[in-house]
């Protein structure tokens, strides 16, 4: 019995313990580098800071920022000498951002074309259009490629430009974004117990309907209460996928009808031992 207990705390700590490792290496949105940037001949640098993804939207938001080289900043002010304009390609909207001289360059957000299915959640992959970003300096209509450095801020999903993506059109990106290891993780455990309370339900309806176990009347509330853990349970799911996903279809819909059979099954018992006498 002692060895059983021990094995048994040795199981959940080391399970404990997996899990922790699991997300501080992939689910803790410290900011990664993704690619190296390239600055332009003036020495100009442009950051896009992957910050939001939303999967059923089929978008990311990202932060945009130009960092001017010497050449274009005032060295007083720190200001910019000429105008300079920066033209985001791949965005939902064409996005075009336009700072006059005697600006300083800010930050600015953009919404990214993501394509992928979330109906596969938690193993949904997507993929962002062909990214690229052109600089325009002073009045000239002339567009000057960039290549951008890319930064993963997203806590729980994991992106990467694969090798050679850019090689046919130079400056042009794809970004490949999944769901990190320990959001998997933690869908994982949910659906886990999503289906332990189903089975707990069924056994204990099962063993008073066949007399193994007294019918116990303050029961019925413990499956009432099963029953509605049901869809909060379900929407702690990390970044809960849209209503009727397979998840939904082959697990949470079959959970309630599990429990809904099994709080019957008990309360036909509850007519059955308590009847008038």
């Amino acid at each position: 019995m002692k060895v059983r207990v021990v094995a048994s705390v040795a199981v959940v700590v080391a399970l404990y313990l997996t899990t922790i490792a699991l997300y501080a290496r992939t689910g803790l949105g410290h900011p990664s580098q993704i690619s190296e940037p390239i600055p332009t001949a003036d020495g100009t640098t442009v950051t896009i800071d992957l910050n939001e993804v939303h999967s059923v939207k089929g978008d990311m938001v990202a932060n945009v920022t130009v960092v001017p080289g010497p050449a274009l900043l005032d060295p007083q002010t720190h200001s910019l000498t000429e105008d300079l304009s920066v033209a985001v390609q791949s965005a939902v909207t064409p996005t075009r951002r336009t700072w006059t001289k005697g600006m300083v360059p800010d930050v600015f957000p953009v919404a990214l074309i993501l394509s992928g299915d979330p109906g596969s959640y938690p193993f949904d992959h997507y993929r962002s259009g062909p990214i690229t970003v052109e600089l325009f300096r002073g009045a000239s209509h002339v567009p000057i490629r960039v290549t951008p450095a890319f930064f993963d801020r997203v806590p729980g999903w994991m992106f990467h430009i694969p090798a050679g993506s850019n090689d046919a059109a130079p400056g042009v990106y794809r970004v490949k974004a999944q769901r990190s290891p320990s959001t998997a993780a933690f869908a994982a455990v949910l659906v886990g117990a999503l289906v332990t309370i189903a089975v707990l339900g069924a056994v204990v309806a099962v063993q008073t309907a066949r007399n193994r176990r007294k019918f116990q009347p303050p029961m019925t509330t413990w499956f009432a209460a099963m029953l509605f853990a049901v869809v909060p349970l379900r929407n702690a799911l990390p970044d809960a996928p849209p209503i009727g996903t397979w998840i939904d279809v082959s697990v949470v819909l079959w959970v309630i009808v599990t429990l809904v059979a099994s709080m019957s099954l008990y309360i036909t018992c509850w007519w059955r031992h308590l009847r008038p006498e």
